[in-house]
């Protein structure tokens, strides 16, 4: 990373005042990989894709001083996809993160903008896809959010200083809808604690008519940043979505493991919320998803880390079960403290009847479907963060 103490934003041709003790930093992350898939929709592919441990991004953050502990503080994050060019979170400008705050060590930090949940920062950490993997381990779908797929547009959150290694955060947004506060609103709360090698923490999250407020989508049109659709593109009709997760890890230096659990549900299926393929009138349909990840650093240049997850997913009413296993790898050699090649594989298995109701597909995080129960990904791929 690298500060920058700013008299002008030239780049975008907008003045700023020179401040003492006011800066901004530049930084970001390019990472491509070459893909092996096994089935794509029937068919093996062969591709260039954004991001193995992570995805593509620069971003600007700015901090100034106000005086007596207080910062005013800003992030602006932009996705992109280096093999093409192209803008990532919908085609934003700034669709990873958008948010301006206030910050104190003493009374905590207040921010408003375009943000992660609390899910995706307290209990995403302790799963493969933000901690070694990447994406690819992101429970199916990443319906739970552990990966941060979905941001929360017009949010509001405030978190507490560090006590006595806790920490928490709520987290609320406004749909903006004339006459009800509550349509395409959304609020998370998260706690965790650390000390020593131990870390814990817990989330909850409640998103009304998830299909606009977490996919991008229309009461007639399903939301564009359905990743895996055929395990819950059927559920778009859900009033809300509302998703538990824990996770816990113990880090001694060359050697780290972590488990997490989540539980996340679709309620009031049939409602206005989105499209609805199977014409549901109610129900609910839940998710279970229980992981374990660890990594080992066989020298400080060479990092191996693998994980399992299993996805057990009721359908509605108890019926149209869906079950998926996945297992993962990668080996990751750093030339520098800023630049790593890597190698991964993953490989998932999928049964039952997916929310389409028709036979569950195996369906790894960030890829097309495959045309049967079972799918395999091999990676290799390098990256370079500044």
């Amino acid at each position: 990373m690298k500060s920058i103490i700013m008299c002008g934003v030239a780049a975008f041709g907008i003045p700023a005042v020179c401040a003492a003790q006011s800066s901004v930093t530049l930084y970001g992350i390019v990472d491509t990989t070459l893909s092996v898939t096994s089935n794509q929709g029937g068919k093996q592919n062969v591709q260039m894709l954004d991001g193995g441990p992570a995805l593509s991004r620069w971003g600007l953050q700015g901090s100034e001083d106000l005086g007596g502990g207080l910062r005013a503080i800003f992030t602006l994050e932009n996705g992109f996809n280096p093999n093409n060019g192209t803008l990532s979170q919908n085609s934003r400008l700034f669709g990873r993160q958008a948010f301006v705050g206030l910050a104190s060590d003493r009374f905590g930090t207040l921010k408003a903008g375009r943000m992660y949940d609390s899910i995706t920062n307290y209990v995403g950490p302790f799963g493969s896809a933000q901690s070694t993997i990447g994406s690819v381990t992101g429970h199916p779908g990443d319906v739970d959010d552990l990966v941060g797929s979905y941001r929360i547009n017009n949010s509001v959150s405030y978190t507490t200083p560090d006590l006595a290694g806790f920490a928490a955060t709520v987290m609320g947004s406004l749909g903006g809808q004339p006459g009800s506060i509550s349509t395409n609103s959304t609020y998370s709360v998260g706690v965790r604690y650390a000390h020593g090698p131990f870390k814990a923490a817990a989330a909850y999250g409640n998103y009304n008519r998830p299909n606009t407020t977490m996919w991008d989508g229309t009461p007639t049109t399903l939301g564009v940043l359905l990743f895996s659709a055929p395990v819950f593109s059927g559920y778009a009709s859900a009033n809300s979505l509302k998703i538990t997760g824990i996770g816990a890890g113990y880090d001694v230096g060359d050697a780290a493991v972590n488990v997490n659990y989540t539980n996340y549900r679709f309620n009031g299926l049939g409602s206005d919320g989105g499209p609805n393929p199977m014409h549901f009138r109610d129900g609910t349909a839940a998710f279970n998803t229980f992981e374990l990840n660890g990594r080992y650093f066989v020298s400080p240049a060479l990092m191996l880390a693998g994980a399992y997850q299993f996805t057990n997913g009721a359908g509605v009413g108890g019926h149209g079960a869906q079950h998926y296993s996945q297992f993962s790898m990668i080996a990751d050699y750093f030339l520098s403290k800023r630049f790593d090649v890597y190698a991964s594989a993953a490989y998932e298995l999928a049964n039952g009847t997916n929310s389409l109701g028709k036979p569950a597909v195996a369906a790894i995080n960030t890829v097309t479907p495959s045309s049967s129960n079972r799918q395999a990904l091999v990676r290799i791929g390098m990256r370079e963060k500044f």
